[in-house]
């Protein structure tokens, strides 16, 4: 099973001289999986610098 792309589609028309066409399709974007992990990542980069942020007032509660 191929993963699922999110992201677009690129499609390009290219003509001959002599009257032929050619389509090229590409697709841009990430996998679902890589997307998760990206999500992931800044998920914990998020909770760390929150957690930076909380530390210093904890301390000055007490």
């Amino acid at each position: 099973m191929k993963p699922k792309v999110i992201g677009k589609c690129i499609i390009e028309k290219e003509e001959f001289p002599d009257g032929r066409i050619r389509i090229k399709r590409t697709t841009e974007g990430i996998t679902a999986f890589e997307l998760y992990w990206h999500l992931e990542q800044a998920q914990e980069e998020i909770s760390k610098q929150l957690m930076g942020l909380l530390k210093p007032d904890i301390i000055k509660r007490r």
